[in-house]
């Protein structure tokens, strides 16, 4: 199936932003941790329509799975006002604010995965 591939490999570059993270600032850390994340969502909402479409999952198991996408959107919005507020102020209230909602819709996005990852070997 092809969701499955494209899963995996956004999953290795999932590992591979966490491996280079040591090695670039907050700001550019969260914002590259935040496109990670919006890959893997989109990734993860085409394979779902696909496997839907396949047989694969049911329409209940998909509106389950849209149910958690809808609150990594809005985490995932919520980081990016978060991270905007840090830019603009860089105040260690505004960091630690920041820091909390990137990991916020980094849990999100691990969820909304976790879901449908027993059915991706079907």
């Amino acid at each position: 199936m092809l969701g499955k591939s494209r899963l995996s490999v956004v999953l290795v570059l999932v590992m591979l932003m966490g491996l280079m993270s040591g090695c670039a600032s907050f700001t550019k850390n969260s914002y590259k941790s935040l496109l990670v994340a919006s890959e893997l969502y989109n990734t993860t909402m085409i394979s779902v329509a696909e496997m839907e479409k396949t047989g694969v999952i049911t329409a209940e198991k998909r509106l389950e799975v849209n149910s958690y996408a809808r609150l990594y959107y809005d985490s995932y919005q919520a980081a990016v006002d978060a991270l905007g507020a840090y830019v603009s102020l860089d105040s260690t209230a505004n960091k630690e604010v920041a820091s909390m909602a990137v990991l916020k819709a980094t849990l999100s996005i691990a969820t909304m995965v976790e879901k449908i990852k027993p059915y991706l070997h079907k």
